[in-house]
């Protein structure tokens, strides 16, 4: 049962780190009809949000050569709040089509 768990969370590292780095490509071209090089504030967030999912990233995948479950659990958990709030501070962050 062990092994799952790590090729789960794993599976999540990658997930993570392929996130992080389309938002932190994404600084330079066009989202959504929106250019993040022009707007300063758009192009901070793809910044923060995307060096935040590189770094639990990195943190996932030392969680899971510690093999330890506490640690595993906290890396998960906040895995887990920060995915969730990535859509919805990427949606605060675009400016309102008026």
């Amino acid at each position: 049962m062990n092994y799952l768990i790590n090729i789960l969370a794993g599976l999540l590292t990658i997930i993570l780190l392929v996130l992080g780095l389309y938002l932190f490509k994404q600084r330079q071209t066009e989202l959504f009809q929106q250019a993040a090089a022009k707007n300063h504030g758009l192009n901070r967030v793809f910044i923060i949000l995307g060096t935040i999912l590189i770094v639990l990233a990195i943190l996932t995948a030392v969680a899971i050569l510690l093999q330890s479950v506490l640690w595993l659990a906290l890396i998960l958990i906040c895995d887990a709040v920060i995915v969730i709030l990535v859509p919805f501070l990427l949606l605060a962050a675009f400016p309102q089509n008026r």
